[in-house]
């Protein structure tokens, strides 16, 4: 096969670093020819190969290494097969005495360099990972709701090392001799243990992993979140996200990522139980639900409005205590009725327009003011109270609060789609004594 001499970077890639090539060298004396009776000395001198390095420029340039060499000679002429050169780039060689010293009389080297050899390219990449975290959407009650974004806390980063045959570093790895890229990278692949995942917010392949190249031979693959990750909504109990990432690692040469799993290709972050989180990775399918309130328009209305979560088919769906961080609630009026009238109630809070957005102008006492985030005494409650009308102003109105994305819910079904919750209250409408022993209705 005719050596391809490459002659840059760019250059058919000959040869893996530190595996054996082959070399003929002959001998010759000056104006006689072929040295026929070189190589019986007594004892006999070896003959080594000098390397010199082509490319890259002021790289690494180690010894040309081999277990037996070229051996004898016969009529001035030998040939070797089992030279190594444990490094990336481009060489030539010349021939010298093995030991340095011909008979006592010094080194003798060729007078010319021997045709280009290699290019020489990495025998694979040596991979270690580091340890990294997603970040749980609610840190305080340690889960994350289904469509709710969330992203890294500890970015993934593989650290590819390239190396010769027998596991040494090849430092001329770096610069033009650099051929990892996000085009040679395959496969980059999310999986979860349970539910659908979402990976429509990642990054695109073409900048993710983001590539460096610090030098001396190592690469480092960083990974980014972008918009996030999120589980698609899907009416599912409560589940840990076993996240697993996985990339084949693969440069422009086909050198890879060898090794035991999850070390070699694919190489993989989070086998077997997935990725952890920062305060844990239970995945919950969430709402917000507003419930329906009567009473005096003497007096202050409290209105079920709080979070809650799909425990089960059996269990349904139950109040999430465990919810102390949604925000980004707000809550409108419409719909008046009777003798109530726009302005004439309010939601008790901190002021106008407060945290609920149709807050009283005066604050209420704190005891009655619309809570968001939820506190942890009251987990998932938001404590809704509206301010009584007064006498003269019964009537109705419909609460409809704009709560996140992942905490709608198909409250109408005849509606594809989630819808934000609504809830009615009723002033000048009474339920009557809960203590009756007994009540009838005569017509």
């Amino acid at each position: 096969v005719a050596n391809p001499q490459a002659s840059s970077a760019a250059g058919r890639d000959e040869h893996r670093a530190g595996a054996p090539f082959r070399a003929t060298e002959i001998r010759r004396r000056a104006a006689f020819g072929v040295a026929h009776r070189d190589g019986r000395e007594t004892p006999a001198e070896s003959v080594r190969l000098v390397p010199t390095l082509y490319a890259p420029a002021g790289g690494a340039n180690p010894a040309v290494g081999a277990a037996t060499g070229f051996g004898a000679f016969t009529s001035g002429v030998a040939t070797g097969t089992d030279f190594t050169w444990p490094e990336v780039g481009i060489i030539q060689v010349r021939g010298g005495i093995g030991d340095a010293d011909y008979l006592g009389a010094g080194d003798v080297t060729g007078a010319t360099l021997s045709e280009r050899i290699g290019r020489f390219i990495p025998s694979r990449f040596s991979v270690a990972l580091n340890s990294p975290l997603l970040t749980t959407a609610c840190g305080a009650g340690g889960f994350t709701y289904q469509g709710q974004p969330f992203g890294y806390s500890t970015a993934p980063v593989i650290t590819a090392t390239a190396v010769a045959v027998g596991g040494t570093t090849t430092t001329n790895y770096t610069g033009s001799f650099f051929r990892l890229t996000n085009s040679t990278l395959t496969g980059r692949t999310y999986t979860s243990a349970a539910g659908t995942l979402d990976v429509s917010g990642l990054p695109a392949t073409t900048t993710d992993p983001a590539i460096a190249s610090p030098g001396g031979g190592v690469a480092t693959l960083t990974f980014g979140s972008g918009a996030g990750l999120r589980f698609t909504k899907t009416l599912l109990a409560p589940f840990d996200a076993g996240i697993e990432l996985a990339i084949d690692v693969l440069d422009g040469d086909g050198v890879a990522a060898v090794g035991s799993a999850p070390l070699g290709n694919p190489v993989t972050f989070g086998a077997p139980n997935g990725m952890p989180f920062t305060a844990g990775q239970e995945i919950r399918y969430g709402r917000i639900r507003l419930g329906t309130a009567a009473g005096s328009e003497r007096v202050n209305l409290p209105v079920p409005m709080h979070a809650e979560y799909y425990a089960s088919a059996a269990a349904g769906f139950v109040p999430n205590t465990g919810d102390t961080c949604t925000t980004g609630v707000s809550l409108a009026f419409s719909s008046y009725t009777d003798g109530l009238n726009a302005g004439e109630t309010c939601v008790l809070d901190s002021g106008a327009p407060g945290g609920s957005g149709a807050g009283c102008a005066a604050p209420a006492a704190a005891a009655q003011r619309y809570r968001e985030p939820p506190t942890s005494a009251a987990g998932g409650d938001f404590n809704l109270n509206l301010q009584a009308p007064g006498v003269g102003n019964q009537g109705g109105v419909v609460i409809t609060a704009t709560v996140p994305a992942w905490l709608r819910y198909d409250w109408n079904a005849a509606t594809p789609g989630d819808e934000n919750p609504s809830g009615q209250a009723t002033f000048g409408i009474f339920r009557g004594e809960s203590r009756q022993i007994y009540t009838r209705e005569i017509y």
